[in-house]
């Protein structure tokens, strides 16, 4: 009996083991995320707002990393109107800290419609910030 209840406990764990492997844990966590016009040294956000107008040569975003562990990877995604997929980048940060991305206006300026960014931790999906492009700011 002893014998069977060893070895139901060691197929268990295994199969814990198994699922476990599958999943990632981290700490990292993002906030103040925003959108905006600009951002200083540390690259914190400078003039946030969730409206541009069609001829604003760069939006911006900013947010800040806690606590994430060394080689933590944020992807950032850009979609505008109708969902359409247009930029993303991958940046590496640890600790504590600020970190933003931008997007330069296409050549014909920035079509009206709302436009999306998502931004993931290491492929998991952390936070998704609306923003509106119309020319009536």
């Amino acid at each position: 009996m002893r014998n069977k209840i060893i070895t139901s406990l060691i197929i268990s764990l295994g199969c814990l083991a198994i699922i476990g492997a599958g999943c990632q844990f981290t700490t990292a966590q993002i906030s103040e995320a925003t959108m905006c016009t600009d951002v200083d040294e540390n690259q914190k956000a400078k003039g946030g707002t969730v409206t541009f107008s069609p001829d604003t040569d760069v939006i911006y975003t900013s947010a800040k990393m806690s606590n994430a562990p060394r080689d933590t990877e944020v992807t950032i995604k850009w979609f505008g109107p109708g969902n359409e997929y247009i930029d993303e980048i991958t940046l590496t940060v640890d600790g504590t800290r600020y970190f933003s991305s931008n997007l330069s206006a296409p050549a014909t300026g920035w079509p009206e419609g709302k436009y999306k960014l998502e931004m993931y931790i290491d492929d998991q999906l952390a936070e998704t910030l609306n923003f509106e492009v119309t020319s009536e700011t």
